[in-house]
């Protein structure tokens, strides 16, 4: 990551949670509680909702911690930008897919920083997706 330094970029990676957890070698993240894993079973939109609140929560302390600048007026510095890899690309999706979680201010405050999502490897959400839609209509 050669570039990072000189290009004055800050990576920061967090691990999805409950990753880690499938019996393999790996010191996982903090997992789900009972009442989370029922409202995913369920296909509940409150987990959705509650995880685009934690994804916002966190991106505002970080820019409010790290004294982040804002996107600049030609959009070629300052802000984040957010990524999500596989499965942890709903993150990024449950923030952007439920904004109204956040008060005005906030989302007032997140939009002057946030400047692209970039979505990674996410072909096998799409095609359950895909499949799921063909299979219901």
């Amino acid at each position: 990551m050669p570039l990072i330094p000189s290009s004055n970029i800050h990576l920061v990676i967090i691990t999805r949670r409950d990753y880690g957890h499938d019996g393999f070698d790996s010191p996982g993240s903090t997992p789900h509680s009972d009442s989370e894993l029922e409202n995913i079973r369920a296909g509940r939109e409150i987990f959705l909702e509650r995880l685009g609140l934690t994804v916002a929560n966190f991106l505002l302390w970080f820019i409010d911690t790290n004294k982040t600048p804002k996107i600049s007026n030609n959009r070629k510095s300052g802000g984040i930008s957010v990524l999500g890899w596989s499965l942890g690309g709903v993150n990024p999706l449950a923030l952007l897919g439920h904004p109204d979680v956040l008060s005005k201010e906030s989302q007032k405050k997140l939009a002057s920083y946030f400047r692209q999502t970039i979505l990674y490897g996410m072909f096998f959400l799409i095609s359950l997706i895909f499949n799921y839609i063909l299979s219901h209509y």
